[in-house]
C-alpha cells in the first residue's frame, strides 16, 4: 500500500512549553509508540515524548487527532541528570505490563560513560496534566565497560530478543564505546 502524508502524519505543530530555555535544542529526538492506534481509550494513551537536551528535559504530550489541538501538554521530565537527558527517547512496552514506557537517553552524564532511564507507563487516560510516566519508579541503566562511550547516544525500541519475541526490548547505543561503536539490548 502507497501511504500518503495523510496516512502517516499528524500535521500539527508540536508547541513549545512554557519558559523553554533558548539553548533546550527542543525537537533534538522525538518518540511515539511503538504502534499508535487511530483512537486513545483508558488501555491505550496515545502519547508522545519531545527532548530538549539542551535544557536536560524531555516533554510529553498527548496525541487526540481529532481535536482542534491534536497535541496538548502532559508532563515534564527532568530528573537533573544533566549530560544532555532527552538526547535520545524511546517509547514502548518495555516491562510487559501493557503500558506504555520511556526510555530517555543521558549520552554525556556520568564523565561521558552515559546513562539511559526508564520510566514506566502508569496507564492513566492522557490530557493536559497527566502523570503519564511514573518518574519515583524510574530504572536507571548504567554501562559498566566503557568509560566514554555516550551510552544512550541512541535508543529505539525493536523484537530483537528471541527469548522474548512478544515483547519489544529497548536499544541502546554507545558510539564511543572502545574499541568502536557498540550496541546493547537491556531490559
Amino acid at each position: 500500500k502507497n501511504l500518503g502524508a495523510a496516512d502517516w502524519t499528524l500535521g500539527a505543530e508540536v508547541p513549545q512549553p512554557p519558559n523553554l530555555p533558548a539553548t533546550a535544542e527542543f525537537g533534538e529526538a522525538l518518540a511515539a509508540p511503538y504502534h499508535l492506534r487511530a483512537t486513545a481509550g483508558p488501555q491505550h494513551p496515545q502519547w508522545i515524548a519531545v527532548g530538549a537536551p539542551g535544557a536536560g528535559r524531555a516533554y510529553i504530550y498527548c496525541v487526540n487527532p481529532t481535536s482542534a489541538q491534536p497535541l496538548t501538554f502532559a508532563q515534564v521530565v527532568d530528573p537533573n541528570a544533566g549530560g544532555r537527558f532527552g538526547g535520545a527517547l524511546a517509547i514502548a512496552d518495555f516491562d510487559g505490563d501493557g503500558d506504555q514506557d520511556l526510555a530517555v537517553g543521558s549520552p554525556t552524564e556520568n564523565g561521558l560513560a552515559g546513562r539511559v532511564r526508564v520510566y514506566p507507563g502508569t496507564g492513566v487516560n492522557c490530557g493536559a496534566g497527566a502523570q503519564v510516566v511514573n518518574v519515583a519508579q524510574v530504572v536507571v541503566v548504567t554501562p559498566t565497560q566503557i568509560q566514554s562511550g555516550r551510552f544512550g547516544a541512541a535508543l529505539t525500541a525493536g523484537m530483537v530478543d528471541p527469548d522474548h519475541p512478544t515483547r519489544p526490548q529497548l536499544v541502546i547505543g554507545a558510539p564511543e564505546a572502545y574499541p568502536s561503536g557498540v550496541s546493547k539490548s537491556v531490559l
